[in-house]
């Protein structure tokens, strides 16, 4: 995957109401990331980075476009399994996440995992009530994790 501007659109999970065409959305700094339809009023709001982690090349930290600095990030506080996904300025509640390619039909779908040690189960980056949270899954070959569409803007 190139570097490079993104939209992000949530699939859902298997279990997922229809939550297809509602895209990451930044609500403002410390507030949870939401989901919105794409509007070109919210483009600055809507786009998104991916910056290479430290260690390992699929471990990158989702970065708000419109933030020169490459400050403003998706960050939790402090991991205490599932909770809210905000918009950070601050580097100890960043987030990093590994960016894995599904093997959906469609292409450019990933999971987003939390780069967190876990027992037999793996948090990722999904949705409740149309804004961004952490969540569990146990790790089982039928689970289907939460699933996000990159697109160029």
């Amino acid at each position: 995957m190139s570097l490079a501007r993104y939209n992000l659109r949530f699939l859902g999970t298997s279990d997922s109401e229809d939550t297809r065409g509602i895209y990451a959305t930044s609500d403002g700094i410390g507030n949870q990331i939401k989901l919105q339809p794409l509007a070109p009023d919210l483009q600055e709001q809507q786009t998104w980075n991916f910056l290479p982690g430290n260690i390992a090349e699929d471990k990158y930290r989702v970065v708000l476009d419109s933030d020169e600095r490459k400050e403003l990030s998706w960050g939790y506080g402090e991991f205490q399994g599932n909770g809210p996904i905000l918009l950070s300025g601050s580097d100890e509640s960043t987030g990093i996440f590994f960016l894995r390619k599904s093997e959906h039909q469609e292409q450019n779908v990933y999971t987003l995992t939390l780069d967190v040690d876990l027992v037999g189960a793996a948090a990722y980056a999904g949705v409740k009530d149309e804004r961004l949270e952490i969540t569990m899954f146990p790790i089982t070959p039928d689970i289907c994790p939460p699933l996000w569409k990159l697109e160029r803007p």
